[in-house]
C-alpha cells in the first residue's frame, strides 16, 4: 500500500492572516482594567490632590492675609482718623471759627476733640510767638495748658520744622515727660491768607496698639508686632508690661529694641549671627521667616517651630514700620500634613486598584488559555488528548466550556466515522476545495467472516459495541499507514 502522507500534518493556519505580535490576555487584561482604573484613579488623584493642595495653601495664606489685614486695619483705626481731625482743627483755626486769641475758647474745642479720639494723647497749638493752647491726658484726666513755650528749645524746633515744611507730616516717635510715654504726632502749619499763623500738633499714643496686639494674641492664639525701622518695637503684647523711661535718650528713638521685648522667636529674626533671609510668599503679600528650637544657644528649647509673617505697612513718620505675626507652626504643619495623609491614601488606593485588577485577570487568563490550549489540540484532531475543561463561575466562559466539552464528545463519536486525514488535508486547505490530483493506490476491502450468525446471536447493543472496537482497531492501523478510511458498509470496510 502506498503512503498518502507519512508525517502528521502540523496544526492548520487560517489562509490570509498574517502573522503579528500576539499578547497574553492576562497582561491584555491587566493592562486594560488595571489600565482604565488606574488613569481614572490618577485622573481623580490628580485633580483632588491638586485641588487639594491649592486649597490647603490658599487657606493658609488667606488666613496668613487675614491676620496681617486684621493688624493694618488696627494701625490705620489708630492714625488715620487723627490725621483728618488735624486737617478738620486746621481748617477751623484758619476759618476764624477757633481764634488763638481766644485760648479759652480753643481749649474747649480742643477738649472735645480729645474726648471724640481716645487714642490722642494731647492736642496743641502754638503761634509764631510760641504761645501755646494745649490740651492733654493726665492720669485720666484731661488738662488745659496756656503759655509760651519758646523757652523750650525742643518745642521751638519743631514748630519751625512744621512751617518750613508747610504740608501736614507724621513726626517720628518723641518721648513726653509728663505722660511718661512714646508718642507718634501729626504737625501741619495753619495758613490764612497763605501766611502761617500758628502749628497745630497731635500726639498719638502707641499703648493703645500693643493691648490691641494682647487681645488678639487671646482670641486667636497669634502673636502680632508692630517693628519700627526694623530694630524697635512700636507695639507688641509685652510692652505694657515693660517699666520704660526714655527720657535720657538722646541718640536712639524712644522705643525698646527688639532683644529687650522678651520675645525669644520674634528677636530670632534679628539676631546677629545667622541672619534669617525672608522669603516672598505666593499666596499673599508678606515674607515668611522660619524659626525652628535649633538655636546654639538653647534659648528655643521651651518654643516651638514657628512661622513669623511680615509685610511692609504705612509708615507713620520717616523710618519704615513692619507689621507681623507669629504662626505656630504646629497649626500650619496640621494641615500640610493633612494634605499629604490625602495624597497617599489616594496613592494606595491606586496602587490597590491596579494589583485587584491583577488578581482579576489572572483567573480569567489561566480559565481561556486552558479553552485555547484545548482548541488547538482540535486542531490535528488528536482528540484522545483532549481532557474535558471544568466549569467557571463566568457565565460567558462557562457556556464556552460547555459547548466546546459537547463538541469534543461529538468529535468522538464522529471520528470513527469521517478519515480523519481527509479532515486534516480539509483543515490545512482551510476548508476550501482539495485540487484533483492523480495517484496510484491501494484499495483494502475488509468485511468480518460470519457477521450474520454472530449478530442473530447477539443483541443490538453488543453488535454496536462489537462493530465499534472492530473498527476503531482497522482505523488506527490505517491512518498510522497514512491510508484513509473511505466508507463502512455494514461489517465491511473500504
Amino acid at each position: 500500500m502506498m503512503s498518502e502522507m507519512s508525517d502528521r500534518p502540523p496544526p492548520a493556519e487560517v489562509p490570509g492572516l498574517r502573522r503579528r505580535l500576539r499578547l497574553p490576555i492576562w497582561l491584555i487584561l491587566v493592562a486594560g482594567f488595571g489600565g482604565l482604573v488606574a488613569i481614572a484613579v490618577a485622573g481623580v488623584f490628580l485633580f483632588g490632590v491638586g485641588s487639594l493642595g491649592q486649597t490647603t495653601f490658599a487657606l493658609l495664606g488667606d488666613k496668613a492675609n487675614l491676620a496681617l489685614d486684621n493688624v493694618a486695619t488696627r494701625v490705620a483705626n489708630q492714625f488715620d482718623p487723627v490725621a483728618d481731625q488735624s486737617e478738620f482743627l486746621a481748617r477751623l483755626i484758619a476759618e476764624g471759627e477757633l481764634d488763638p486769641a481766644d485760648p479759652e475758647g480753643m481749649g474747649r474745642a480742643f477738649h472735645a476733640a480729645l474726648a471724640a479720639t481716645p487714642q490722642v494723647t494731647g492736642i496743641s497749638f502754638a503761634d509764631l510767638d510760641y504761645n501755646t493752647v494745649r490740651v492733654g491726658r493726665f492720669d485720666g484726666e484731661a488738662l488745659l495748658f496756656i503759655g509760651a513755650l519758646g523757652g523750650i528749645p525742643e518745642f521751638r524746633a519743631m514748630t519751625e520744622e512744621a512751617v518750613d515744611r508747610r504740608v501736614p507730616y507724621w513726626a517720628d516717635p518723641i518721648w513726653e515727660p509728663q505722660l511718661g510715654q512714646t508718642v507718634v504726632s501729626v504737625r501741619r502749619a495753619v495758613f490764612r491768607d497763605d501766611r502761617p499763623i500758628g502749628v497745630l500738633m497731635i500726639g498719638v499714643s502707641i499703648g493703645d496698639l500693643s493691648r490691641f496686639l494682647s487681645e488678639l494674641y487671646v482670641d486667636t492664639g497669634m502673636d502680632g508686632f508692630l517693628i519700627y525701622d526694623r530694630d524697635y518695637v512700636l507695639a507688641h503684647k509685652r510692652l505694657p508690661d515693660l517699666d520704660l523711661d526714655f527720657a535720657a535718650a538722646d541718640t536712639e528713638p524712644p522705643l525698646p529694641r527688639i532683644d529687650r521685648i522678651g520675645d525669644p522667636v520674634l528677636s530670632a529674626v534679628w539676631r546677629e549671627e545667622g541672619e534669617r533671609e525672608l522669603v516672598e510668599h505666593p499666596q499673599g503679600n508678606f515674607t515668611v521667616a522660619s524659626i525652628g528650637d535649633d538655636s546654639d544657644d538653647g534659648s528655643f528649647d521651651q518654643h516651638p517651630e514657628s512661622l513669623i509673617l511680615m509685610r511692609p505697612t504705612i509708615a507713620y513718620g520717616s523710618r519704615p514700620w513692619t507689621l507681623g505675626v507669629v504662626f505656630p507652626a504646629a497649626e500650619v504643619n496640621a494641615q500640610v500634613e493633612a494634605f499629604f495623609r490625602s495624597a497617599a491614601v489616594s496613592l494606595l488606593i491606586l496602587v490597590v486598584s491596579v494589583v485587584a485588577a491583577f488578581l482579576i485577570s489572572v483567573p480569567i487568563s489561566r480559565k481561556i488559555s486552558r479553552l485555547a490550549g484545548a482548541a488547538r489540540s482540535l486542531s490535528t484532531l488528536d482528540i484522545g488528548q483532549v481532557a474535558a475543561l471544568p466549569d467557571s463561575r463566568i457565565r460567558e466562559i462557562a457556556d464556552a466550556t460547555a459547548a466546546f466539552n459537547a463538541m469534543v464528545a461529538g468529535l468522538r463519536s464522529f471520528e470513527t466515522y469521517v478519515p480523519k486525514t481527509l479532515v486534516l488535508r480539509l483543515l490545512r486547505g482551510g476548508g476550501g476545495r482539495v485540487a484533483s490530483e492523480e495517484r496510484q493506490v491501494t484499495v483494502m476491502f475488509t468485511d468480518i467472516v460470519g457477521f450474520s450468525a454472530l449478530a442473530e446471536r447477539s443483541s443490538a447493543g453488543e453488535t454496536a459495541a462489537l462493530l465499534n472496537r472492530h473498527f476503531s482497531i482497522l482505523a488506527a492501523c490505517i491512518e498510522a499507514e497514512g491510508g484513509t478510511v473511505d466508507k463502512y458498509i455494514g461489517d465491511g470496510l473500504m
